[in-house]
């Protein structure tokens, strides 16, 4: 019984310690500065740590990623040249009731326009198959679709070196493969571009170099040396001339004409600059 009676007074001593030291932190709080906003254990924004004096919230942040500064510009050098080499995407497409019929129909009638571009001087390692599709082909007149037959579809990207013979050879390649014939596309190139490079490098670096000394000028500022170069692009174009012919006539005397004409080709050089 006496345990329990001490038990009991330490307890109501203790509550009685609680509510006497709320008291005294609320009698404390009137010792604040009147107007400086409670931070509940935060640093306020314009508060700085030991060693950076005078260095905002935003400057601590920005010190730690290392920014490269400098002159950054894009020059081109572009030249214009004759194309060497033309580019002929054509082939077959046959279409049957069987899949066996619809194979070898394209299949004789690429045969024959093969032949057709050898016989032309174009070699073998100049015929690329670029595409071949066997489908099924349906129709949908009615809720249950409806199997009409087959396609098969063939096509070649054939590289022509002897540019005034294209229009022939297009001829020739209709002929061969008659109303199974298609023809997607014609584009013109050069073959090598490589010795075109060094020019065209030439004119993209005076062109970057050129628009960083303006930059410069106009910003008031002391050009310095180059602190990186990069180079991109320099391939040789391929302009496409979509064609799409089935067939010419069999009765048709007129050639089909092919005029290459020129074609610019581009270098692409971006150089930062540094600044002094």
């Amino acid at each position: 019984m006496l345990i329990r009676k001490r038990k009991i007074l330490l307890i109501g001593l203790v509550l009685m310690a609680v509510v006497a030291l709320g008291a005294a932190c609320g009698s404390g709080s009137g010792g604040l500065e009147e107007g400086v906003p409670q931070t509940s254990g935060f640093l306020p924004a314009s508060s700085s740590f030991p060693g950076t004096v005078g260095l905002s919230t935003s400057s601590l942040q920005s010190s730690g990623t290392l920014v490269q500064g400098g002159i950054s510009v894009t020059g081109t050098g572009t030249v214009t040249v004759s194309p060497d080499v033309a580019i002929l995407v054509l082939g077959v497409e046959a279409r049957r009731d069987t899949v066996a019929q619809a194979r070898e129909d394209a299949a004789g009638a690429m045969e024959g326009i093969v032949q057709v571009l050898e016989a032309n001087g174009i070699a073998e390692k100049d015929i690329k198959t670029q595409f071949l599709s066997i489908q099924p082909v349906y129709t949908y007149r009615t809720e249950t679709p409806q199997l009409e037959g087959f396609r098969v579809t063939n096509i070649v990207r054939v590289k022509i070196r002897d540019l005034e013979n294209v229009g022939g050879i297009i001829d020739q390649v209709v002929e061969a493969g008659g109303d199974l014939t298609r023809i997607q596309s014609i584009g013109f190139s050069v073959d090598d571009p490589a010795p075109l490079q060094a020019g065209m490098r030439a004119l993209a670096v005076e062109d970057a170099l050129a628009k960083a000394q303006q930059l410069a000028v106009l910003t008031g500022v002391t050009l310095g040396r180059p602190i990186s170069i990069v180079e991109g692009g320099g391939g040789a174009p391929v302009f496409d001339t979509v064609v799409r012919s089935i067939a010419f006539a069999e009765s048709s005397s007129a050639s089909t004409s092919i005029s290459p004409g020129e074609i610019e080709m581009s270098l692409n050089v971006s150089i930062i600059f540094a600044i002094e």
